[in-house]
Parts: C-alpha cells; structure tokens; sequence
C-alpha cells in the first residue's frame, strides 16, 4: 500500500519512478498473505507543476507529431518520446490505482501487476532518456519541463471512470487497461518502431521494440486473469465474450484495442487471445465510422 500511495500521492516524477523494494515482490511471492488494506479510490493522481495533468476535456493534447515530422525533425522526435512517456506515466499511476482499489485480488495478480508497473516505469525512464540524448546529440530545442509543455493530456486516466462504474471493477480494469490500451500499444509501438528506423534512429527503435515484446506479456497478464475470475476453462475462446460482458464504453470498445495498421497479430497470439478475439479486433469499427 505504502509503495502504491507513493506512487499516486507524491507529485515528483522522481517518486513516480522509483521501482518497488525486492521485499514487497518477497512477501507477495511467499505463502503468506499479506494484510488486507481497505479499497481506497484516488480521484486524480497528485503530480507537481511540471509534469501537471489536464483535468478537463479541453488541453493536454494528445496528438502526435506525423511522421513526416519525425523523420525530418528531431524536435519532433522528443515531442513524441515526451507524449509516450505520459503514457507510460499514467499507466504507472493506473497499475498503482488497481493495488489500492483492489486489495482483495488474488497474491498472484497482484503481484503480476507491480511487475508490470515497474515495467511501464522503465520504459518511461528509456523514453526520457532518449529525448535526452536527442536534444544532446542535436541541439534541439527541449521544453523545460520534463515531460513536455504542461497540461499534458490525461485522457487515459480519465478513462477509469468508466471502471468505477462497472459491476466487476476488476474484470473492467483488465480489459479496458489490459486488453484495451496495452493490446493497442502492441501495433503503435511496432508502427513507430518502424517510423523512427526511417529516420535512422535505431536506438529509439530498439526502446520501442522492447515496449512491444514487455506489452505482449502485459497483455497475457490481463487475458488470463480475465478468464480465471470468470472461471474460464483454460483454452477456451471466451475472452472475446468476457470483454465484451466487462469492458465498459466509450473509453474500451473493440476499435480502441488496436493501432493504426494492426501490426501486432502475430503479438496477440503469443498474450494467447483467442482467433475470435483478434478477428473481433480487427474488423471492428467505431460507432462514427458506421454512421
């Protein structure tokens, strides 16, 4: 608890990315259980001036750079590692938020979530770095601010709403953090992979390419989890239902659980979702488009 409310409570960026001590993996790995806390549900996650977060529906852009831009432009190459580090950011301060809200979930999934906090908390270090060393390299201009100009976008965050107001929070959250955002982050980070290889920039590549192979396991992380609450049969085909009993709209609908251009195919089979599953993905539409 005390490492989760560091997390959420404390504004720095540094707090933010501090990785949990080897002992709470410990005890969470040992047969007993640790103390059971009360739920507790933070409204926004507290964060100081320079790394702020828009709490409204107008600033904070979300928008990246074109591609076209990237390739040309290195200040256009650390706008855009500035925007996935808030993305990583918020998924932090999220995985954080499911510890504290959801103290009754099984030892094992929890502690699969710290893992995966801890993750989304190198790859916002490696982004950050990488801006750095563009800047360096380049004399780029950088924004003095860590993450870029404030208000950032807090539009991921502000999509727990929808889980708060599920009738199994639980399940909502891993299939709107898990099955939703994180299963789309297995074709961006593919398709910027690619577009910062063009540019000539192997290293950044490599970082995204390390984000996509640790999503994959995120991604399974919440797929089997999904079923084991729901005491789906090991195998089976169900996720493609269970999402769509669980999954709570607009912010986690079937079209958002994709990027542009559904690179990660191949990558879904290996978080082990069903056929049905990636096909149902692949083919859905948003409502504005059927329209």
């Amino acid at each position: 608890k005390r490492f989760a409310e560091r997390v959420l409570l404390e504004g720095s960026l540094e707090a933010k990315l501090q990785p949990p001590e080897r002992e709470l993996y410990r005890r969470l790995q040992s047969s007993t259980s640790l103390e059971k806390d009360s739920p507790l549900d933070v409204a926004w996650p507290r964060r100081n001036q320079e790394i702020e977060l828009c709490r409204g529906l107008k600033g904070g852009s979300d928008q990246l750079p074109k591609m076209s831009h990237i390739i040309a432009s290195d200040e256009a190459k650390i706008q855009c590692l500035h925007k996935f580090a808030n993305h990583e950011l918020q998924a932090i301060e999220m995985f954080a938020w499911a510890l504290l809200r959801f103290p009754e979930a099984p030892e094992a999934l929890k502690l699969g979530l710290l893992r995966t906090l801890e993750e989304e908390q190198s790859h916002c270090r490696l982004y950050l770095q990488r801006a750095k060393a563009i800047a360096a390299a380049s004399n780029a201009s950088c924004p003095p601010n860590p993450l870029g100009s404030t208000p950032l976008s807090g539009y991921l965050w502000s999509c727990l709403d929808g889980v708060r107001q599920a009738e199994d929070p639980l399940s909502a959250f891993l299939c709107g953090i898990g099955l939703t955002f994180e299963a789309a982050n297995l074709d961006h980070s593919l398709r910027y992979r690619d577009i910062f290889l063009q540019a000539g920039d192997q290293e950044t590549a490599a970082v995204l390419q390390r984000v996509h192979d640790e999503e994959v396991h995120h991604v399974r992380l919440a797929n089997v989890w999904l079923r084991r609450l729901a005491g789906a049969a090991p195998g089976s085909s169900e996720d493609l239902e269970l999402y769509q009993r669980h999954a709570m709209p607009p912010a986690f609908v079937l079209y958002k659980a994709r990027g542009k251009g559904f690179f990660g195919e191949a990558a879904r089979r290996k978080a082990g979702l069903s056929e049905e599953m990636i096909a149902a993905v692949k083919t859905a539409r948003s409502e504005r488009k059927v329209r």
